[in-house]
């Protein structure tokens, strides 16, 4: 009573739901208090709890008044087909915090059952419980019509036709009198629904059409006899039911209506030329609608009237006030006048007109430039490819700019005869895409068409190209003919000389090489210094690990030799250089003038078989052996291999014979960073080495030593990248090779040198053989023949 109570005159909702749970607790039979907890949730629009409280009531029912025992039924029934619509998770989500729903049966405790049993349709189609309900309503209730209409159309939603069937078929029978015409439309409907989901499809037509005939604005008793119909393939009877319906039919449902009108026409009844009609009727509803465009089109297509086609989307670009819609049409109209009539003019007007009208229509502005390419209208392509480089711009689109740009680039060199323009736009698209090599290849032909102006940039690129293929022939000619038309005749006599170690040179190319051909080493008129060193040293040489390796290189010296009289050899027998009468010490006198070095101590070994050696004690030496009196060499051999040898005893590049193994130099390398940042990790198998140099260096450096360490070491870190200690070895291999070179003046000559010298390389013969062809032929082995005055024309 208190929850009846609070429910009615109080209208306390939360009292009303906690007095008739306890009421429930002392007694579930008691079906005033279910009655009230299904009520509270029904109006509360928790239809699951209300489906579960009224449910405990359906077989109970006749214990209520009349009046109470049909609306719980109605209730029910609508709770059910409530319970699984959006507009009742809210309640879902509230019962899945508490986890309880209320009892389904009387035997049960009120607040059994758990919220993640219920499934997400409650009851599924043709629960007997719910057609129990309804049965009791009809006998309840008989002459309720609107309660019974009201259950009636839940039971068919939730596809219980069966039920719903024999519902409607009792009011038809006993209650159609008391209806008005809109409720006998909705029987009438969910009688004819309800048959034609039996497949009672004859007999679903006639109340269908009663249906239609109490509520012409209602537009599913006409779905649902189109659906017969098309079931039937009654294609004629489709088209009178739809276009009945077009008649009152707006917006959507009539644009909708159209297009299934067209597809009937066209796909069932093969009729295109009012299918045709049909989708222009659509196409005025929707004029942006590209589905109903592409139809068309596909129609016209068909038929191949394109003309016509053309003639619609024009009409309909009439229609529309936004800009970029009508864009759209012209484009489409551009596309059909192009592709399908061959209409090129006409097709380039409606293109401009389009982007005219829109600017950013990208696919367009793709579609004009390639037609105005094709129809070498080299004007109008390069001015839209402008505005398809402002737009990149824009929208800072760098794959897209780098294409323009090789485009404009295209045209400016082949079509337009503007070589200036065309460099700038290559130009421009290498900053985007550095990699191309066949850019690359194009951007050196046009600097080669204009030495004046462009041979930096010729050069240059093509010092890029045979980087990446040494052996071009190509780029060796194109780059003789350039330094010969600039009359740089050393450069020009270097690229003879590179050609013919190539086997590559024609006959006059081979005369002037051999006209300034000498059979000595080079005439030298000054020595290198520091910053000659670094053109001379290899692209692959990092240059901190060699002053690393620098500094700490008298370390490794003291910790690595013995003094020099434990290694069999006495100062007092050193060679003076510049007195000695043989050639090879003349040779390494004349080197280490030019290469700017003080030479170390040499001496001779008779009972040593080889030629160049060297001796690893505290003082470095050379030795010179038997082989370096006794064999018989040029002049250029022997400044290249005396030149060789004396390169590796540049500070850094000793260390690379005095520590031959990549282990060893890795371990140096570690002591000198580790002794800098003592945090830097050290794998196990290297710790006890890396231990050992620590404790040399430790020893030796002064305070002076260590800060120009510490900053070497933090640049190296700070560069990041792998410690390539394999590259650093190679690359000092190759820098000494380069000033055999220069000393020798002659690559034929060097080559030769470098398979002599195998065994002291860490590359492959040809790997190096490669290497000093393209020394041979680069702006760094230029510039020192210019310096050391042994250019042929200083």
């Amino acid at each position: 009573e208190l929850a009846k109570i609070h429910k009615g005159p109080i209208q306390d909702s939360a009292k009303a739901e906690t007095y008739a749970k306890r009421a429930l607790e002392l007694d579930a039979s008691n079906l005033e208090a279910q009655l009230v907890l299904g009520d509270l949730a029904f109006e509360a629009s928790r239809f699951i709890e209300a489906s579960k409280a009224f449910e405990a009531l359906v077989g109970r029912v006749g214990a209520l008044g009349k009046e109470e025992a049909a609306r719980t039924l109605v209730r029910y029934v609508e709770s059910v087909g409530k319970a699984s619509t959006p507009s009742d998770r809210a309640s879902q989500a509230a019962l899945s915090q508490s986890g309880e729903l209320p009892s389904a049966g009387p035997n049960s405790g009120p607040l059994s059952g758990r919220i993640s049993q219920v499934p997400s349709s409650v009851y599924p189609p043709g629960n007997p419980r719910i057609a129990a309900a309804v049965e009791s309503l009809e006998r309840l209730a008989p002459d309720d019509v609107h309660a019974l209409v009201k259950v009636a159309k839940v039971v068919l939603d939730q596809g219980d036709a069966v039920t719903a069937k024999k519902t409607y078929e009792s009011i038809v029978v006993n209650q159609a009198a008391k209806l008005s015409a809109p409720e006998k439309a909705e029987v009438f409907y969910g009688l004819g629904e309800s048959m034609r989901r039996l497949g009672e499809l004859d007999q679903a037509v006639e109340p269908l059409q009663q249906a239609a005939n109490f509520d012409a604005g209602s537009p599913l008793p006409l779905r649902a006899l189109a659906r017969i119909y098309e079931e039937q393939q009654n294609w004629t009877e489709v088209l009178r039911v739809k276009k009945r319906r077009l008649d009152v039919a707006t917006g959507q449902e009539r644009f909708d209506l159209l297009i299934e009108i067209g597809d009937v026409y066209l796909q069932k009844l093969s009729d295109k030329a009012l299918a045709s009609k049909t989708y222009v009727a659509a196409l005025e509803e929707k004029p942006d609608d590209r589905k109903l465009l592409t139809r068309l089109m596909q129609l016209y297509s068909e038929e191949k009237d394109w003309a016509k086609l053309v003639e619609v989307v024009l009409r309909l670009a009439d229609f529309v006030e936004d800009k970029k819609q009508r864009a759209k049409y012209m484009h489409t109209a551009a596309a059909v006048a192009a592709r399908q009539m061959g209409e090129r003019d006409q097709a380039i007007a409606y293109y401009d007109r389009a982007l005219e009208l829109d600017p950013t229509l990208g696919k367009a502005l793709e579609e004009a430039i390639e037609l105005r390419r094709n129809k070498h209208d080299h004007d109008g392509v390069e001015r839209l490819l402008k505005m398809q480089l402002d737009q990149a711009k824009d929208a800072q689109d760098r794959d897209k700019l780098r294409e323009i740009l090789d485009q404009l680039g295209e045209l400016y060199q082949k079509f337009l005869n503007e070589p200036e323009l065309a460099i700038d736009a290559y130009e421009a698209a290498t900053a985007f895409d550095p990699e191309d090599k066949g850019r690359a290849e194009i951007l050196a032909e046009l600097y080669a068409s204009d030495v004046t102006q462009y041979l930096d940039k010729a050069v240059k690129s093509q010092a890029q190209i045979l980087k990446r293929n040494p052996y071009r022939v190509e780029s060796y000619k194109l780059l003789r003919r350039l330094y010969t038309e600039a009359k740089k005749a050393d450069r020009a006599w270097c690229m003879c000389q590179a050609l013919g170690v190539l086997n590559l040179a024609e006959p006059d190319e081979e005369r002037f090489y051999k006209r300034h051909r000498t059979d000595s080493a080079a005439p030298a008129q000054a020595a290198l210094d520091e910053s000659d060193w670094l053109k001379l040293a290899h692209a692959d040489q990092d240059g901190l690990l060699t002053r690393i390796f620098a500094l700490i290189q008298p370390v490794i010296i003291r910790a690595r030799t013995k003094p020099l009289d434990q290694t069999g050899y006495d100062m007092r027998y050193a060679i003076d250089l510049s007195l000695h009468p043989y050639p090879i010490s003349q040779t390494l006198y004349y080197a280490a003038g030019v290469l700017g070095m003080q030479p170390p101590l040499v001496f001779q070994n008779p009972n040593d078989p080889g030629g160049l050696g060297f001796v690893h004690a505290h003082q470095p030496a050379i030795v010179l052996g038997r082989a370096a009196f006794e064999t018989q060499v040029s002049p250029q051999a022997l400044s290249f291999i005396g030149g060789r040898h004396l390169a590796y005893f540049r500070p850094g590049y000793y260390v690379r014979h005095l520590v031959p193994t990549g282990t060893g130099l890795k371990a140096w390398l570690f002591a000198a960073i580790k002794l800098s940042v003592p945090q830097f990790p050290v794998t196990p198998d290297l710790q006890g080495q890396v231990t050992e140099a620590m404790a040399s260096m430790n020893q030796d450096f002064d305070a002076v030593a260590r800060e120009r360490l510490a900053s070497l070491v933090s640049k190296l870190l700070q560069a990041g990248g792998a410690l390539d200690l394999k590259k650093w070895v190679s690359s000092v291999d190759l820098t000494v090779d380069r000033a055999g070179l220069l000393l020798a003046h002659d690559l034929q000559t060097s080559t030769e040198g470098i398979r002599a010298t195998d065994d002291s390389s860490s590359l492959a013969v040809k790997e190096r053989m490669k290497e000093a062809v393209l020394f041979s032929v680069s702006e760094e082995y230029f510039g020192i023949r210019e310096k050391l005055l042994i250019a042929i024309d200083s």
